[in-house]
């Protein structure tokens, strides 16, 4: 044993020649494997491993294994078989080897097998389940709220969290089983041979009840939840793809459902997910076939009986299915990134005829428009388009009204300070929709300069005598009034609710009871005829 070898094993020379390898350089598991062949060697003179290069574990003198290339070549003698190895220590390519492999298939931040590794195991899994008659389960988890941690604690602590979560699922399921992430708060799990759906349940909502358990990151809990989608092989699909969309639907069922809660996959999700994407694919065209309409809601004086506000709200005239209503396609719109092309529409279309309205009803006219969350962050002009298109048209800045909802203001990002800085510079007003049925936040109506409170609907179809709605729907006003904000009351569709809100101090009403939507022409004979 030369220097090398000694500085590769840890032995020196003197204390090892002479003896037998196998005490001091073979790992015990090749021990009995090496002893056959010296024996096969002494007696017969064949190796069965000459002239190969093979990988295998050696030993070094402090207990510590390491992996080798071996190759052996034979030295013919008159006198007995001998023969050569030649030993080189690949420890530092095998840890290269080793990192290649968990880039490509591990999770960076949890340590989870990956996308790219999941679909291989669903793939391999699929073969082997078909081959010997076996099920499986499919579960897809997002966390709920995850954004508010990340918000509230930072990125570091929200990886933290992420990794906890990891653990917390791998906890829930069995070695056979695995648990991947997909990426951002987004995990699936194989759930290896089940029985029938009841038992992907049984794990699912062992899942769903360890998530809602709170996280402790940095000696403070955080909270959220998790929205789970269970399918099944074969029962739902048979294909890799299949069974990944079907987990999907079935989880944005579970979110749509009120979140922190499960949805198995059914036929009926997938004619929804299927009439979803149908919808979105007319609706790229809609715009340029002329399919958007806007229709406008009066709203009215509830003291003098007077209309000098109405809201713009969108409809879609679909040519197979009649009118679609914003719930079912504005989400789209926002999935597609088509709410940008939308908005920019509706504002150029409210713009005209805003001007025409305000020259025919009145310098006090105001049409009031809808801006969504996503549509109010990512249009950076609409503030600045607007406020110029109003001077453009010789308005004033009050014969506009943008209305955002409660939640966008929570967690506000500078933009949405800047936008209503803008605005209200502009004199334009700034209501709040559907009030009380999000986080309803007083702190906001502190912070930001509202004008308007929109009470939604669910309060007012709720108002009967001493009724908890109609307690609600006082101190609403009471409270706007002291604030100096003003109150529409959406909804209205009894004589009753219209007496009462009236008595309660209520500002402004809207509803059926009053009038539908109408599209521009029809309010203007709507208009005429009160006047008349």
């Amino acid at each position: 044993m030369g220097g090398k070898a000694e500085e590769i094993f840890g032995w020196k020379a003197s204390e090892v020649i002479g003896q037998f390898m196998h005490e001091y350089i073979i790992p015990e598991q090749y021990r009995e494997a090496h002893l056959i062949g010296m024996k096969r060697l002494n007696s017969t003179g064949e190796i069965r491993i000459l002239n190969k290069r093979i990988e295998i574990s050696a030993l070094r003198k402090s207990g510590e294994e390491f992996p080798v290339e071996l190759a052996i070549a034979q030295i013919f003698s008159d006198t007995k078989p001998l023969f050569s190895s030649f030993l080189r220590d690949i420890t530092d390519r095998k840890k290269s080897e080793t990192e290649i492999w968990e880039q490509a298939n591990l999770d960076a931040l949890t340590g989870l097998p990956n996308r790219r590794m999941f679909e291989n195991h669903l793939a391999h899994e699929i073969r082997l389940a078909k081959r010997l008659g076996n099920q499986f389960g499919l579960l897809f988890i997002d966390l709920d709220h995850f954004k508010g941690v990340n918000d509230s604690f930072g990125h570091s602590r929200g990886d933290e969290l992420l990794k906890l979560a990891a653990s917390r699922l791998l906890h829930c399921t069995r070695e056979s089983d695995m648990v991947a992430r997909l990426g951002g708060d987004e995990f699936v799990i194989l759930l290896d041979s089940v029985h029938n759906k009841a038992s992907t349940e049984e794990t699912a909502r062992k899942i769903k009840d360890e998530i809602a358990k709170p996280f402790v990151l940095e000696g403070k809990y955080a909270y959220v939840s998790a929205s789970i989608g269970i399918t099944v092989f074969p029962i739902d699909g048979e294909s890799a793809e299949e069974l990944m969309n079907n987990a999907d639907q079935a989880m944005y069922e579970a979110k749509n459902s009120g979140r922190n809660t499960l949805r198995h996959f059914t036929s009926k999700i997938k004619e929804e997910s299927n009439t979803k994407i149908n919808l979105a694919n007319n609706l790229q065209q809609a715009l340029s076939n002329r399919e958007l309409k806007i229709h406008y809601q009066p709203i009215v004086d509830l003291h003098s009986g007077k209309i000098h506000k109405v809201e713009a709200l969108l409809r879609w005239q679909h040519p197979q299915l009649g009118i679609v209503s914003p719930q079912r396609f504005i989400p789209i719109s926002e999935e597609l990134g088509l709410i940008l092309q939308i908005g920019e529409w509706l504002d150029e279309h409210i713009g005209n005829q805003l001007k025409r309205w305000e020259r025919r009803f009145g310098s006090d006219f105001q049409i009031s428009v809808n801006k969504s969350p996503i549509q109010f962050l990512k249009d950076t002009t609409a503030h600045h388009r607007w406020v110029n298109g109003l001077a453009r048209h010789g308005l004033a800045g009050h014969n506009l009204c943008i209305e955002i909802t409660e939640g966008l203001l929570l967690n506000p990002e500078p933009i949405v300070y800047e936008k209503i800085e803008t605005y209200r510079k502009a004199g334009v007003e700034i209501a709040i929709d559907d009030f009380g049925t999000g986080y309803s936040s007083l702190v906001y109506l502190k912070e930001f300069p509202i004008d308007i409170l929109k009470i939604d609907r669910s309060f007012i179809m709720g108002i009967s005598k001493n009724s908890k709605e109609a307690i609600l729907c006082e101190g609403i006003i009471a409270m706007a009034h002291k604030l100096g904000i003003k109150v529409v009351a959406e909804g209205i569709e009894t004589e009753f609710q219209k007496d009462f809100l009236r008595r309660a101090g209520c500002d402004y009403g809207q509803g059926f009871i009053f009038s539908v939507p109408l599209p521009a022409d029809d309010f203007e004979k709507y208009m005429a005829d009160r006047l008349s």
